[in-house]
């Protein structure tokens, strides 16, 4: 009676006159259909060890720390920051200590040497040295937001890995569960041999689509453990068979902003064009250093002279020498600083039309997602989650033929793998446009200060 009833709730005109065996295999696809759907939920986690959940801001942070590139790129820029103060320090005094011997007598020097710098010059090699560093750490920001893109595009592909995993596991199980009822009905002579042969090549290739679905996200899983770890050994210690991993799923979230705002705050914190906006003023600053350069070299030099047996008799020594520009007046160097400067010059302008470009782009490429999502989410996928349960319901029932049925598998498949690809593309491209516009974690923004 029991039985009976659960039945009745599903089946209409089905004859009730099959054998116990069949009934009990439409029993369990109906059961089957029940409890799930076509939803993109998780695999069931081991008892063992609980699951791991994995969200992006913990994967940001852990590829901030712990990332090689982003290790080395940070090193590189403190090196370099150093370097720039290389040249922007006074030189040092230097002491000469000289003895002349004569016939009847001998006399001795101690001699302190300084070189005088132009005041102007140092003031404009200074301020360059402070623009060079800053250029260095924009252009430091600059390639983080790459690695970060990178990074960030390796958890929305290891996201979008197993849940494509995921879905192709719900259909492959329901499609596994009509070939058993498919087997039955072979056996008392419902159904002919070639449908079932049919079936057995579709199962087949959905067990080989299932099975490199599950390897694609093993992959991308590892890809992206291996970035944000420190050492191979740390990138494999989740990976196991023992253990999930559970990151976050891909959500749509429309934008809310227009492109003037954008492309304004893009040149406000883009670190390409804060490089060359540096870069451009280090560069006037030491075109100027080196037109004040042109004016003699002064060198200062002091001291105590007299004989060595009365020291108490020693005299003051004074001496400045005074370079003449006459060979040198420093015409290649003020040349070579005027053409640098026209370099940074135009580099920045065309920086300043590809942040344009780069904004505009990612821009469009949302606003292309947003636009699909909204009008084949809306229109056409409204009730893609109960195509395919209700194709298994109606096969079970004896309303569709078994083509009928693997059409509309096959089309379920595709629908939510196409509603996938969509969820994957607009949020990889809005990471691309926040590359575009400048955001940076907090975490660089305070390290920079």
């Amino acid at each position: 009676m029991h039985f009976m009833t659960i039945i009745s709730t599903h089946s209409g005109a089905f004859t009730w006159k099959k054998s116990t065996r069949t009934a009990k295999a439409l029993l369990a696809v109906v059961l089957l259909l029940q409890v799930g759907t076509l939803e993109l939920s998780g695999f069931p986690s081991l008892d063992e060890i609980p699951p791991y959940r994995l969200s992006l801001e913990e994967a940001l942070h852990l590829f901030l720390q712990n990332n090689s590139e982003m290790l080395v790129a940070r090193a590189s820029a403190l090196r370099l920051e150093e370097e720039t103060k290389i040249g922007t320090l006074w030189p040092n005094p230097s002491f000469e200590w000289e003895q002349e011997r004569f016939d009847t007598s001998s006399q001795q020097f101690f001699i302190l040497n300084q070189s005088i710098l132009n005041p102007l010059e140092y003031s404009y090699r200074r301020k360059s040295s402070d623009a060079r560093s800053k250029a260095v750490w924009s252009t430091f920001l600059e390639e983080a937001s790459a690695l970060i893109l990178e990074m960030k595009r390796r958890y929305v592909e290891a996201s979008a890995a197993k849940n494509r995993s995921e879905l192709l596991t719900r259909v492959t199980q329901t499609v596994r569960r009509i070939f058993e009822v498919a087997k039955v009905r072979t056996e008392e002579g419902n159904l002919g041999a070639f449908e079932l042969n049919r079936l057995s090549a579709e199962v087949a290739a959905y067990e080989e689509e299932l099975a490199q679905s599950r390897l694609e996200s093993r992959i991308a899983l590892r890809e992206l453990m291996s970035f944000i770890s420190r050492s191979p050994e740390d990138s494999g210690k989740f990976d196991t068979e023992q253990q999930t991993i559970i990151l976050d799923r891909l959500v749509y979230k429309p934008l809310d902003y227009d492109t003037e705002n954008l492309i304004s705050k893009a040149i406000e914190s883009r670190g390409l064009l804060a490089s060359l906006h540096a870069t451009s003023l280090a560069e006037e600053l030491r075109f100027k250093a080196e037109k004040a350069s042109r004016f003699p070299e002064l060198s200062l030099r002091g001291g105590l002279t007299g004989e060595p047996t009365l020291t108490s008799n020693l005299s003051p020594y004074l001496g400045l020498s005074i370079g003449i520009p006459i060979w040198d007046q420093k015409a290649p160097q003020i040349q070579a600083a005027s053409r640098a400067l026209q370099e940074s010059e135009a580099g920045l302008v065309a920086a300043n039309r590809r942040v344009n470009l780069d904004v505009l782009a990612a821009y469009d490429e949302v606003e292309s997602y947003r636009s699909r999502i909204e009008k084949i989410s809306s229109l056409f996928l409204i009730n893609s989650d109960s195509l395919l349960p209700d194709a298994a319901i109606l096969y079970g029932e004896g309303k569709i033929t078994l083509l009928e049925f693997l059409d509309a598998a096959a089309a379920a498949k595709e629908a939510k793998l196409l509603e996938l690809r969509l969820l994957h593309g607009h949020t990889l491209s809005h990471f691309k446009l926040d590359r575009a516009v400048g955001v940076l974690p907090s975490e660089l923004k305070s390290d920079g200060e």
